[in-house]
């Protein structure tokens, strides 16, 4: 595969996603304290930024589509390249308005579930990508679609489907498969708190 390593694409992306991220932080601040020109700079500067980072994403999705994803040479190595390329569609989306990020949002939808039905086809729920298509995907549905319900029970139900296996097998999973599968749950107890909140102030308004 030409030595390109998906996980180092996205920890070059990462950089810019939180840069863009931080910008916008910094210029809500700006824009309740009505500093115009300190908000039209940030604007500015924030858009340069997507700019290199669509630049960078945009690239990966066409080495993926031209002559990575042609290549792959097990079911494996196709639902890591549809997960990926639904990574980067996902960067995009998230740091653009709802309305503006719609279609690359809808592309990062399609590719990930088509890298779930080929993973429940073709790979064990306890391999390491199998696991990691759905911690993504789940956290796509939680924050970009703000579907979070749906998030939360993909995401649990994932976790017993695996505890399940475990105990018909009664062989550990992988150390990789088993960090995923922390991050998942941890994902379900801050999801599970974050509704439980959110609930207690609904009562109380």
């Amino acid at each position: 595969m030409g030595g390109w390593c998906p996980r180092d694409s996205a920890n070059c992306v990462d950089l810019r996603r939180n840069d863009i991220l931080f910008i916008s932080s910094i210029k809500e601040y700006q824009q309740c304290k009505k500093c115009t020109l300190k908000v039209d700079a940030l604007d500015i500067y924030q858009k340069k930024l997507y700019n290199e980072l669509a630049a960078f994403c945009y690239e990966v999705i066409s080495l993926i589509d031209n002559f990575i994803l042609v290549k792959a040479s097990s079911p494996e190595e196709t639902v890591l390249y549809l997960k990926t390329k639904a990574d980067f569609y996902r960067y995009l989306a998230e740091t653009l308005s709802e309305q503006d990020g719609f279609p690359l949002s809808s592309k990062a939808h399609e590719l990930y579930l088509e890298a779930i039905n080929t993973s429940k086809s073709s790979i064990l729920p306890t391999h390491p990508v199998y696991c990691n298509t759905i911690l993504n995907y789940s956290v796509y549905l939680h924050e970009i679609l703000k579907h979070k319900s749906d998030a939360l029970i993909i995401a649990e139900d994932f976790v017993e489907k695996i505890k399940d296996l475990e105990q018909i097998d009664q062989e550990p999973v992988s150390e990789e498969t088993h960090q995923i599968i922390q991050r998942i749950k941890q994902n379900v107890d801050m999801w599970k708190k974050e509704s439980n909140n959110n609930s207690d102030s609904d009562a109380e308004s």
